[in-house]
């Protein structure tokens, strides 16, 4: 009998939450400026200040971020903005290729 790798999800608060979604992000970004051959930056201006500074763009009370870790290890981030009091986006949402079917 096989034993399925074990996979967490938290919600990110700590500092190293932090730094384990800023890298998960950077992967993301990277592909999808790969993916549309610009700067994200050039596409939405609004993210450069969204990617320096998670803690202030997704930080309660508007908004969340949840980490996925197999083995321990980083491998996918989602991120929850609220746009008004009744509703949100979700944002930023990246697995590791590695990880997807997990």
């Amino acid at each position: 009998m096989s034993v399925s790798p074990e996979l967490e999800t938290v919600q990110v608060a700590t500092p190293l939450d932090y730094a384990q979604a800023a890298l998960l992000l950077g992967e993301q970004r990277a592909w999808a400026e790969a993916l549309v051959g610009r700067e994200l930056a050039e596409i939405q201006p609004s993210s450069r200040k969204e990617y320096a500074h998670l803690a202030d763009f997704y930080g309660p009370p508007e908004g969340g971020m949840l980490l996925a870790r197999l083995e321990g290890e980083p491998v996918g981030v989602v991120a929850v903005r609220r746009l008004d009091e009744g509703r949100g986006e979700g944002k930023r949402l990246f697995v590791r290729p590695s990880a997807r079917g997990f």
